[in-house]
């Protein structure tokens, strides 16, 4: 492999990794193993200490200014007046689309961006329930217009 082909990891992203390993290995180091060596003890990190890590440091895609549109102009008069949360299916018929294209083009990168929240639904452990965040909630009447970034893009901030 020559010089050109080599990813070279940008210093700030790697020293922001490596303190969130630190920080959830820490967080979780009473039932850890550890290695002493001269009366320093050094805490040993697991594999999911450092998926944990990645995912909470990843940014997100930028979000296309039609779907900002749409969440206005849809997502949200769908939850005007709901107070519980609800399933793909029931967004899915009031908007008279597919699920499984609700899903995957809306409703998840919505959730990536913090627009919706997902949790696991109680009747249900097999399907996930949607609701709007709690800043989208407060002014249900306004939508978000987002910041403009190249291309059309809306970066959520």
């Amino acid at each position: 492999m020559n010089s050109a082909h080599k990813i070279k990891p940008c210093h700030i992203c790697g020293k922001t990794l490596s303190n969130t390993i630190k920080m959830l290995t820490l967080a979780r180091s009473e039932n850890r193993f550890s290695l002493i060596k001269d009366d320093k003890q050094f805490l040993i990190s697991s594999k999911s200490d450092v998926t944990e890590a990645i995912q909470m440091i990843r940014e997100p895609n930028p979000i296309a200014a039609t779907k900002i549109q749409f969440f206005n102009e849809k997502i949200r008069l769908f939850f005007i007046g709901r107070l519980d949360s609800t399933i793909a299916r029931e967004i899915a018929e009031y908007l008279e689309m597919d699920r499984k294209k609700l899903v995957e083009t809306y409703l998840a990168p919505f959730v990536d961006h913090g627009y919706l929240e997902k949790e696991k639904d109680q009747s249900n452990t097999s399907r996930d329930v949607y609701s709007i965040t709690p800043r989208f909630e407060k002014d249900l009447g306004n939508g978000f217009q987002g910041v403009g970034t190249s291309k059309g893009h809306v970066r959520h901030i």
